[in-house]
C-alpha cells in the first residue's frame, strides 16, 4: 500500500526550501522565505582543511566540479573548477577614506559663518563611490558645523572634497570639529579670534 502511495505521488526535479511557494521555471533549487532575515552560509573550512579533501572521487573526477566553500583562512569563497581552487574575494562593499591633512581655519568670534568654502584633500579610498549629498552634515562643535558644499560623488582613489562651515563661533577659543565620512575619523581644528579694533 505504502508502495503504491509513493509511485502515485508526482516527483519534481524542482525544490523550493524555506516557503510554500512552487520554485521558477529556471531553478532546480530555491531557498527563500516570506520574510528574509538571513542568507545562503557555505561550508566553512580553513585552507588547510579545504587542500585536505584529497580523495580520488575529488581528484579524478569531474563530477567536483563547481564544488564551493568559505575559506575561513582568506575570507573568501573558493570554488573548484575541476583541476584548481579559484578564490574569490569581492573589494569592502562599504568604501572607506583616509584624511592625510586638514586645512586650517580662523574665523571671528560672533560672526555668522554661513558660506566659508573649504576643501578637505582625501586618500586611500576603497573600490566603490561614496556618494554625498549637498548640505549633510560631517560634524559640529561649538556653535560650528562642517556640511558638504554640494552633492559630490568621490570615484577616485584620491580627491578634495568641498565643504563648508556655518554657524556663529560664540567664544575665543580652538575649537575642534570632529569630522566624519564613511569608515574615516578625524579631528579639524578652527582658530576663533576676536575681532580686531578696525572691524
Amino acid at each position: 500500500m505504502l508502495g503504491a502511495t509513493l509511485f502515485a505521488l508526482p516527483l519534481k526535479a524542482q525544490v523550493t526550501i524555506g516557503d510554500l511557494t512552487a520554485p521558477q521555471s529556471f531553478s532546480l533549487l530555491e531557498l527563500t522565505t516570506t520574510n528574509v532575515t538571513g542568507g545562503l552560509r557555505l561550508p566553512q573550512l580553513t585552507t588547510d582543511d579545504r587542500d585536505a579533501i584529497t580523495t580520488d572521487d575529488f581528484k579524478n573526477s569531474l563530477l567536483a566540479k563547481g564544488l564551493m566553500i568559505f575559506n575561513t583562512t582568506t575570507g573568501c569563497v573558493n570554488l573548484w573548477n575541476g583541476s584548481e581552487w579559484i578564490e574569490f574575494c569581492g573589494s569592502a562593499i562599504n568604501p572607506s577614506i583616509a584624511f592625510p591633512s586638514l586645512p586650517s581655519v580662523v574665523l571671528t568670534v560672533g560672526k555668522q559663518t554661513s558660506s566659508l568654502g573649504i576643501r578637505i584633500a582625501y586618500s586611500d579610498k576603497t573600490e566603490g563611490d561614496i556618494v554625498l549629498t549637498d548640505g549633510q552634515l560631517l560634524g559640529s562643535s561649538d556653535g560650528l558645523s562642517l556640511v558638504v558644499d554640494g552633492a559630490q560623488t568621490l570615484s577616485s582613489v584620491n580627491g578634495v572634497i568641498n565643504v563648508k562651515l556655518i554657524g556663529t563661533p560664540a567664544k575665543n577659543s580652538k575649537i575642534t570639529i570632529p569630522v566624519s565620512i564613511k569608515d574615516a575619523t578625524c579631528l579639524m581644528e578652527v582658530n576663533v579670534v576676536k575681532p580686531s579694533n578696525n572691524i
